[in-house]
């Protein structure tokens, strides 16, 4: 009998060790982003020059950061931030990689960030409905056994609304080099781009299961060949007209959050 109730007790505490490796972690509440745009405006000044501004509810630690002539920052009530911009590209070519157009924003303490790109042809005036607010996002995190596994849940951001989303990471190798890899249709073409990586770690996501995205990472794999990963993050994109004759506000509007 004393044998039965040890045996019993062992395998009760074999399934509760189980369930505890195998919990879910919530990493991210399902919720809206914590950096929000309110309102995102183009003012032409002269031949040369051009002022875009941006509304922006935020955290109180957030940082901007522009890649174009001059940035004015005014921090309102309520955690509102203004942000006044010029630049003195104001043609075509401006709209390259490499034109002064990029504005950054970063809350470390809400672990997010958004990129958006500018159009410096847009005409003069002001924008404040931006569908991405509404984006509500959900990151779990889950260990079994040898692997951590991270799940990303989307609500309000339809593909057919031009949301793309997807995790980011990359692999930095005991060699120096670098591979950045994005999630993909676990059985779409694409994925085979990014198999020689599933070692290591796979990111994808798959037609059955609508607005969830994984990312499972073999940590034995990643320690025996010393591998670190870096810029781990989920993210929300949101593109207008790609075109350079375009007369929108913003080409490309990117959310990230850090994991």
């Amino acid at each position: 009998m004393a044998v039965n109730r040890l045996f019993l007790l062992l395998v009760i505490a074999f399934e509760v060790s189980a369930n505890q490796q195998s919990k879910a972690e919530i990493v991210r509440r399902l919720g809206k982003p914590a950096l929000q745009t309110l309102a995102l405006g183009a003012t032409p000044i002269n031949e040369t020059l051009s002022a875009r501004t941006g509304v922006f509810l935020a955290p109180s630690d957030t940082q901007f950061q522009y890649s174009g002539q001059s940035m004015k920052i005014n921090k309102e009530e309520n955690d509102v931030f203004t942000v006044l911009l010029t630049t003195s590209e104001f043609n075509l070519e401006a709209n390259s990689l490499f034109g002064s157009r990029m504005l950054k924003v970063k809350s470390n303490s809400a672990k997010e960030a958004m990129r958006i790109l500018f159009n410096l042809n847009s005409k003069a005036r002001r924008e404040t409905t931006f569908p991405l607010n509404n984006c509500k996002i959900e990151i779990e995190k889950r260990e079994n056994g040898t692997q951590t596994e991270y799940k990303a849940r989307v609500e309000n951001c339809a593909d057919e609304d031009g949301f793309e989303k997807y995790f980011v990471l990359d692999l930095n190798f005991k060699s120096g080099d670098a591979s950045q890899i994005y999630s993909k249709d676990l059985n779409g073409q694409d994925i085979q781009r990014v198999s020689k990586y599933f070692k290591y770690a796979k990111t994808y996501y798959t037609s059955t299961e609508r607005d969830t995205y994984y990312t499972i990472l073999n940590n034995p794999a990643l320690e025996a060949d010393e591998i670190t990963i870096t810029n781990f993050h989920f993210t929300v994109s949101s593109k207008s007209n790609p075109s350079l004759f375009s007369d929108d506000l913003y080409s490309t509007y990117y959310w990230n959050y850090y994991i």
